[in-house]
């Protein structure tokens, strides 16, 4: 059953999500919701809850920084501001407000393809749908399939919208590879899918293609996977050295972001900043053998579309 404070919960989240697409509305920013009602919608029963502590909407990358400045000045405020974005989640930023917090997105993990090309895309899998008495533009089950799938792989283990996803009607999810192909996503959501308990086999039975290089690496239990294939990137040896000079010594708030609980205090901060690159030195090489191996195989980097941070 669930309790009064999940619902009061729901709802506030419900009024923050309209209420931050009415700001986007007054400055001309296109937004797409993209998990929590939307999943529940698409993969539970109806009358069965998926429990969900954010609101995710996406929006395309050129109109990124005119959305995180109208949510801003509508009061929301956003967690470590002094971060550079490789040193927080790539994909995202987080800003709160009244008890919600809005991942703000413009891109997922995961996908191969530049985040122009993807809004493009994402677009073409929306359907509307009403929440707290608007119509809205959401993923529709097909970009679902592909962000749980992608989701699961980055996370290194199946989830309870996995499990869900697979009573899905193949044709559905033939749809979402073929949508998860033009996205340079397919590989990733079979390393994902393949986590499930049966979903080896239900990539069998439809045929759909064995996990790849690129998936293995984003499931890799290694730290600094994702960071130490930005140093593969192409780039001159003066942007590499840039990189990894940031990622040695980085912002006061991305040191907090990589570990919360001990940079609450000068102290835990000076003792952070002197373990850096202690911490970087002992995972490096592990990590950088990943990447190596991987790229030998696959031809190719896709660890993270986004640019990643070396905290991952």
């Amino acid at each position: 059953m669930t309790s009064a404070s999940d619902v009061a919960h729901r709802l506030r989240l419900a009024s923050e999500t309209v209420r931050a697409l009415e700001v986007f509305d007054q400055c001309g920013v296109d937004a797409i919701l993209m998990k929590g009602p939307v999943i529940e919608r698409w993969l539970y029963p109806a009358g069965q809850r998926r429990p969900y502590s954010d609101i995710d909407l996406l929006v395309g990358p050129d109109a990124f920084e005119r959305a995180r400045r109208a949510l801003g000045d509508a009061g929301w405020v956003q967690r470590h501001p002094g971060a550079r974005r490789s040193e927080v989640a790539p994909h995202a930023i987080e800003l709160f407000r009244a008890g919600a917090v809005v991942d703000l997105h413009d891109r997922v993990p995961g996908v191969a393809v530049s985040p122009s090309a993807a809004w493009s895309l994402w677009k073409t899998a929306v359907v509307p749908i009403e929440l707290a008495g608007r119509e809205l533009s959401a993923f529709g089950p097909e970009a679902v399939l592909v962000v749980v799938a992608v989701n699961a792989a980055r996370d290194g283990h199946p989830s309870l919208d996995l499990a869900m996803s697979l009573k899905l009607d193949v044709d559905v999810w033939m749809r979402a590879f073929r949508l998860g192909s033009a996205l340079g996503a397919a590989g990733v959501m079979s390393a994902g899918l393949n986590l499930a308990p049966g979903g080896g086999e239900f990539l069998s039975r439809i045929g759909l293609e064995a996990p790849s290089p690129a998936g293995e690496l984003l499931i890799a239990e290694t730290p600094l996977v994702a960071g130490v294939a930005r140093l593969f990137e192409p780039a001159s040896m003066w942007e590499r050295a840039r990189v990894l000079a940031r990622e040695i010594v980085p912002t006061p708030d991305g040191l907090r972001y990589w570990r919360p609980g001990r940079t609450t205090t000068r102290r835990g901060m000076a003792a952070m900043y002197a373990y850096r690159p202690i911490y970087l030195l002992w995972h490096g090489p592990r990590a950088v053998a990943t990447v190596w191996s991987t790229r030998r195989a696959s031809g190719t980097s896709r660890a993270e579309s986004g640019r990643g941070s070396l905290n991952r």
